[in-house]
């Protein structure tokens, strides 16, 4: 989540050839507020209650290399949407009862000012319960889940991107699939899933590879492989179910990471709109605890708000 604070700085004033100095021009510097999501964790030897004495003075920032001013630290993660997608191919048959059971489980922990949405994807993609705090129609979109047809792996998850890059809090995406992508339209599909991975609020995303390890996953574009570098560059975890009986452990996992998280501030300025930079979150040498990113590797500030028409 980010805040806008737009501050006017003085410019220095310009003498003109009669020595008459000009008038004073503004500069408009816009400053964000970004919210980030961090793991918090003892170091070796040290007691956890350590942690809840951990300042801002603790942690070190950076934004593409250059260190910027953090303002708060605390426990809890920031607001968060979880986007649940789950695989409805034809070989989840079978398996999405355990599915659908775990996940109602999931929604009905969450906290209750937290929204959460539900997708679908086969051959095609669906949109079943919109982002919201609605449980009871959550509830019934996710009983209603059947399988149909093949996996549309990519498109799914960048359709879900797209549709929620506005969305302005930090979305934990939960990745249900129990197979290689087979039917998304684009030769270059899984590229484009990762270009959409580029919000300016932190995007998670944790893939479940349901009764994947024992498959085949060799060289880079391996399904697997592919899961590996999603977890990996959005700060989730890959997490193997072996069999539908471990869907609700597997979510458990999630909630509990999820839970564990703290929140990071820091003001960065809106410079270079659309170009992405490296974030990278530290704890400060001889700070208590160990602090590192659960976010993504990368934030894209938008563009600046457009100024009010002119009556």
């Amino acid at each position: 989540m980010l805040a806008v604070l737009v501050a006017a700085l003085p410019a220095a004033r310009a003498a003109d050839p009669d020595g008459q100095e000009s008038p004073a021009v503004e500069t408009t510097v816009e400053v964000r507020r970004v919210v980030w999501p961090v793991l918090v964790e003892p170091r070796a030897g040290a007691d956890r209650d350590a942690c809840t004495d951990m300042t801002p003075d603790d942690v070190v920032v950076t934004e593409a290399g250059l260190p910027v001013r953090v303002t708060a630290v605390a426990p809890g993660r920031p607001r968060t949407l979880h986007a649940i997608v789950i695989d409805v191919s034809g070989s989840m048959a079978g398996r999405l009862a355990e599915a659908r059971s775990a996940a109602i489980d999931y929604v009905d922990a969450l906290p209750r000012d937290e929204p959460a949405a539900l997708w679908a994807f086969s051959d095609e993609v669906r949109l079943l319960a919109p982002p919201g705090t609605d449980r009871a129609r959550l509830r019934r979109a996710i009983a209603r889940l059947q399988p149909v047809h093949g996996t549309a792996l990519w498109d799914a998850l960048r359709f879900v991107l797209e549709m929620l890059a506005a969305w302005p809090d930090r979305k934990a995406i939960l990745l249900v699939t129990d197979g290689a992508d087979s039917t998304s339209l684009a030769d270059d599909a899984e590229s484009r899933a990762f270009a959409a991975l580029r919000h300016e609020d932190p995007v998670t995303v944790f893939p479940l590879a349901l009764d994947m390890s024992s498959r085949a996953d060799r060289g880079p574009r391996a399904p697997l492989a592919s899961l590996r570098r999603l977890a990996a560059e959005t700060g989730g975890s890959l997490i193997d179910v072996p069999d539908a009986a471990h869907f609700r452990r597997a979510l458990d996992d999630i909630r509990r990471r999820l839970d564990a998280e703290w929140t990071v501030t820091w003001t960065a300025t809106a410079r270079a709109p659309g170009t992405p930079r490296p974030v990278r979150i530290r704890a400060r040498r001889g700070a208590p605890c160990r602090v590192r990113s659960a976010g993504p590797r990368l934030r894209v500030p938008s563009p600046p708000p457009l100024p009010p028409p002119r009556r």
